[in-house]
């Protein structure tokens, strides 16, 4: 009798170990990549603060520190239109999500920048619009309440 090859018990163990592997370690790949989905997205948004905060001190300082509107929000569409931050796709105009998925276009997103007068420094905070109000242009964004738009 010729022994080459595996018995069909050898085979089932080694089928049987492999699918115990792929059981334990599917939970953890999808909890590490929530993970980095969760930390890119954390950097977009702060890159986009950072960009607008940029602009904001090179074209609007002098409109924010003037005493009357102390913070200027910006749309998805103002800040892609105005190369300010990059859109999402090469197609249409937005930032994605990657946590959730959602995309973000129009006026659904909004940055705001604000003076805070604790730290004597131009602030800016990203928000989706389930915190903006803007049929009446009333913005409660980080605690920050503002009644003006950009205007140029």
């Amino acid at each position: 009798m010729n022994n080459k090859g595996f018995t069909l018990v050898e085979l089932i163990a080694v089928i049987a170990i492999l699918g115990i592997l792929v059981i334990i370690t599917t939970p953890t790949y999808d909890t590490i990549n929530k993970s980095m989905k969760e930390k890119n997205y954390a950097s977009k948004t702060n890159s986009i603060e950072k960009n607008v905060l940029n602009y904001a001190e090179k074209y609007l300082k002098d409109k924010i520190y003037d005493g009357t509107n102390h913070c200027h929000y910006f749309s998805v569409d103002y800040l892609i239109k105005n190369g300010i931050v990059a859109s999402d796709s090469e197609t249409e105009e937005y930032i994605k999500n990657d946590v959730t998925g959602e995309t973000y276009k129009g006026n659904y997103y909004y940055v705001l920048v604000y003076y805070d007068n604790n730290s004597l420094k131009l602030r800016a905070s990203a928000s989706n619009s389930a915190n903006a109000n803007s049929t009446n242009k009333n913005f409660n964004l980080s605690g920050v309440t503002c009644n003006s738009s950009v205007s140029l």
